[in-house]
């Protein structure tokens, strides 16, 4: 992932250690502002989640536990097809 710009200055920002959550916080080294950033998982969760559809491996062959499986895959179960 390419480290983040400040939005006050347009420089780019360094690691400064991780929030109480664990998200990475990073701040401007210009200016000192800092802000953390939020990776979007959903593309990954539907292709694993189709993989795991529309593959011949069983659930215990993905070597994942099962909450972890259902989590990745809920993105998959909350797609609704269009009804022509």
């Amino acid at each position: 992932m390419q480290r983040p710009t400040c939005a006050r200055c347009g420089k780019t920002m360094s690691k400064n250690g991780t929030t109480t959550a664990g998200m990475t916080r990073y701040r401007c080294t210009t200016c000192g502002t800092s802000r953390t950033t939020v990776q979007d998982h959903t593309a990954r969760d539907l292709r694993y989640g189709l993989d795991w559809l529309l593959g011949r491996a069983s659930q215990d062959e993905h070597r994942l536990p099962a909450r972890t499986l259902r989590r990745r895959c809920r993105v998959l179960w909350e797609l609704i097809p269009p009804v022509p």
